[in-house]
């Protein structure tokens, strides 16, 4: 029985590993001059505001897709003291399954990490309540203390003017 476990762990780590990897593909892209002048879906023609929107769209994503890989770094380190927790971010990353962005065309790139984002950050998401509780564990404290680091809030949606209600990045 344990060692059935301990076979579903390491697969959920092997797939995570995976996501992992689309997240820094997706920050890297994001901080690209293709991400950084992406437009976005929050955009409509004409908009004069959309310079605004694209930053404010890549300055939302980015501090969560960073602490997002914080979070699974420190799961790889110390799983035991995540787990006992209750925190498997390998697991829900896994299930929430980023987008491969090297198959996505450019121009959707954007509005993929956006749904994703928003589906990782909406109301109680289990991604973003694992994110939070973090903090509350010695081991990240010390290294995030260590590195003289407050504090981040893990996800932090600012709906753009004009979007649809329920949806703070589509018009």
């Amino acid at each position: 029985m344990w060692r059935r476990a301990a076979d579903e762990t390491s697969g959920a780590i092997a797939l995570g590993v995976a996501r992992c990897e689309r997240l820094a593909e997706a920050l890297i892209w994001l901080h690209s001059p293709q991400g950084s002048t992406a437009i976005p879906a929050c955009a409509k023609q004409g908009n004069t505001a959309i310079p605004a929107c694209a930053e404010q769209t890549r300055m939302s994503m980015s501090p969560f897709f960073e602490r997002c890989l914080d979070g699974l770094v420190y799961e790889l380190f110390f799983p035991d003291e995540l787990h006992a927790r209750g925190l498997k971010l390998f697991a829900e990353t896994a299930r929430l399954n980023p987008p491969d962005l090297a198959a996505v065309p450019e121009q959707r790139k954007l509005v993929r990490l956006q749904e994703f984002f928003a589906k990782a950050c909406e109301g109680h998401a289990p991604l973003r309540a694992m994110l939070d509780d973090l903090p509350s564990l010695e081991v990240v404290r010390i290294i995030e203390e260590a590195g003289d680091q407050t504090h981040r809030p893990p996800c932090e949606i600012k709906p753009v003017e004009g979007s649809a209600p329920g949806n703070p990045f589509l018009p």
